[in-house]
């Protein structure tokens, strides 16, 4: 039995993929670009992994790689292509999408609401097929408080940016499209995937990895920069190592029970939450910077937070963040693990590679 897979080269697709290969005979990766490029590009990330030999030669023998654009109505796929993917589909991994903070509403809607739908006529296609869709836990928007509920409507106080918007959108088209079909469909929100792994530098990259490279100074200065970021000092997010996100996923997926015409949602996300202090203690441990809360943007930033304003304007709002997730889904699943160690600032700085060190700049504890 096959299954088809978007996003199968990316920071979370490649981690799940290991786990899918001995699931399924064949796993169909779409993705746009020569074949034989695709196949190169999964090699070097499973590489980067450190995934064992057997993995390699599963991957070798049980990948099919085809050129596929998700922003197609018809993913640029001749109707010969369609048929041969589909038959005795069983199921569809959606994990292609566009992940900026600080994108534009329609390059986010582009990729994450129209890809999404591209994909799901994919999915129609094959009857028997289910679909899991990656979301995100940040559909949640603006819910800067309490506890978000894994079958909570989308918030009433809005997005902080246009990708959870957009995320939240491609959620809604996964349910209208499950309950209009009578077809079975899993959504997955992960909170922010982290690792202790820098990976290649072509490769996929980390969320946070991504943050603190378009916050990168190039001015070269010595002294350190005090920055003022709106926010509150007991803020904190929800960080998960991507290795056991894809891991809680795909076991969901093989114990979900979910009947036709209906969706099941579930958080992945850490039993242990990460200030927001974590965060900026990274990037001062990476910059010559220093930052210091308070509690409305200046009326008269400085040139340097002008434009770090700029810069961080998709990840400044989360300053404010104090909301937990509820896991109880992972929980009932026996897949909880509340030993788990938290995410901590050692664990964020070994996924940055060496030559992101900045040798003047400001490591926490040092005056």
């Amino acid at each position: 039995m096959s299954i088809a897979m978007t996003g199968a080269t990316g920071f979370l697709g490649s981690r799940l993929l290991p786990a899918l290969l001995q699931q399924h005979d064949t796993v169909r990766v779409l993705a746009r670009g020569v074949p034989s490029e695709t196949l190169d590009r999964i090699h070097r990330a499973l590489v980067a992994d450190r995934q064992p030999s057997h993995v390699l030669a599963l991957a070798s023998a049980r990948v099919e790689a085809v050129d596929a654009d998700i922003e197609h109505e018809d993913l640029g796929l001749s109707p010969q292509d369609i048929l041969r993917i589909t038959d005795g589909l069983e199921a569809v991994w959606h994990c292609a999408a566009a992940t900026s903070l600080n994108a534009v509403p329609q390059a986010a809607t582009l990729v994450n609401v129209a890809g999404t739908l591209n994909i799901l006529r994919l999915a129609t296609a094959a009857p028997s097929a289910v679909f899991h869709h990656i979301s995100t836990a940040f559909v949640a928007g603006r819910q800067r408080e309490g506890i978000v509920r894994e079958e909570a409507p989308a918030p009433a106080a809005g997005f902080e940016n246009p990708y959870e918007e957009s995320k939240s959108q491609a959620e809604s088209l996964v349910h209208e499209w499950a309950r209009r079909r009578g077809r079975k469909a899993v959504i997955f929100r992960p909170s922010i995937l982290v690792s202790d792994r820098p990976g290649l530098a072509q490769g996929p990259k980390n969320p946070v990895r991504v943050m603190a490279e378009s916050f990168r100074t190039r001015h070269g200065r010595e002294e350190r920069t005090l920055l003022r970021i709106p926010g509150l000092p007991h803020a904190h997010l929800n960080l998960i190592p991507v290795e056991r996100a894809a891991e809680l996923m795909t076991a969901l997926a093989s114990k979900a029970v979910t009947p036709p015409g209906h969706t099941e949602t579930f958080h992945i996300t850490h039993p242990w939450e990460v200030s927001y202090r974590t965060m900026l203690e990274l990037l001062e441990s990476l910059h010559p910077v220093r930052f210091e809360f308070v509690e409305t943007k200046p009326l008269v930033p400085t040139p340097a937070e002008y434009l770090v304003y700029q810069v961080m304007r998709g990840y400044l709002p989360y300053a404010f963040h104090q909301r937990q997730y509820d896991r109880s889904k992972i929980q009932n699943a026996g897949l909880d693990r509340p030993a788990d160690l938290p995410v901590t600032l050692t664990y964020l700085q070994n996924g940055m590679p060496a030559t992101d060190r900045d040798p003047f700049a400001f490591r926490p504890g040092q005056g």
